[in-house]
């Protein structure tokens, strides 16, 4: 999942990054946390979470938590979602 976000394995928490996501419209945010099965990332309007459940057999996931304007919430599980898949897929 990090090699994907183009994230390097010695980043800090705290460190300011530029996610892009193949076919997805880029970000940018400071990571807040950083764990060998986590990275969180603090944007000005979300902060997206990616968690490795692996460990225990599960698929990895992630949760954006959005604060205000939304806008199409399903679309933006769906470019996630299809993004996941090709990365993991």
């Amino acid at each position: 999942m990090r090699e994907a976000l183009d994230l390097d394995l010695t980043i800090q928490v705290g460190a300011r990054v530029q996610v892009s996501p193949r076919g997805m419209d880029g970000f940018g945010g400071t990571i807040d946390y950083f764990e060998p099965n986590f990275v969180g990332i603090r944007t000005s309007s979300a902060l997206p979470r990616f968690f490795g459940r692996n460990a225990f057999g599960q698929p990895i996931g992630m949760i954006i938590h959005r604060f205000g304007e939304v806008g199409d919430a399903g679309r933006i599980a769906s470019d996630w979602r299809e993004w996941l898949d090709s990365v993991l897929g």
